[in-house]
Parts: structure tokens; C-alpha cells; sequence
């Protein structure tokens, strides 16, 4: 069980900016759309297939910020409403 404890050496910056081999991208194209009717995590998966390492680590990232930060809408909306029940606004009187 050596493999298991042994640090791997980390990938030259040449590689993580390699795309992959296009024929590679044809054949994982296909199995997504075979597989994708069945499988729905596999249906999100081909937008970042061609990239390299790093357009994709990319990608994701700006993903998961958009993610976050339309959560955080959704529950300060939710938020505010719930003050305007629990503390309603005063009205201003009619001109």
C-alpha cells in the first residue's frame, strides 16, 4: 500500500494548460449523450470537456461564485420579506 502514501509530484504548468486530444473529446461526447438520457449528472459534465485543467477549474469557480451569490438574493429577499410582515412599514399620509 505504498501508492496510497506517496506524494505525487505536481503537474508542470505546460500540462494544466494542455487541452485534451480532440478525438478524446468526440468519444466522451458520445458517451455523455448516450448515458446523459439516464444519468443527469453526466448532462452538465460536457460544458467544460475541452478545456484545459485550468479553463475548467475556472469555469467552476465562476459557477460556484454566481451559485453563492444568487443564493444569498434569494434569502435576503426571503429575509426581507419576513421583516415587512413583522415590522410593517409606516405609511406617509395621502396629498
Amino acid at each position: 500500500m505504498r501508492l496510497m502514501t506517496r506524494r505525487l509530484e505536481p503537474l508542470p504548468e505546460e500540462v494544466l494548460q494542455q487541452r485534451p486530444n480532440l478525438n478524446a473529446v468526440r468519444s466522451i461526447e458520445k458517451v455523455l449523450e448516450a448515458h446523459g438520457k439516464y444519468w443527469r449528472c453526466l448532462q452538465r459534465s460536457g460544458s467544460t470537456l475541452g478545456y484545459s485543467l485550468i479553463e475548467a477549474q475556472k469555469c467552476e469557480s465562476e459557477e460556484a461564485e454566481t451559485v453563492t451569490a444568487m443564493a444569498s438574493l434569494s434569502v435576503a429577499a426571503k429575509h426581507m420579506g419576513k421583516r415587512s410582515e413583522e415590522e410593517p412599514m409606516e405609511e406617509e399620509p395621502p396629498l
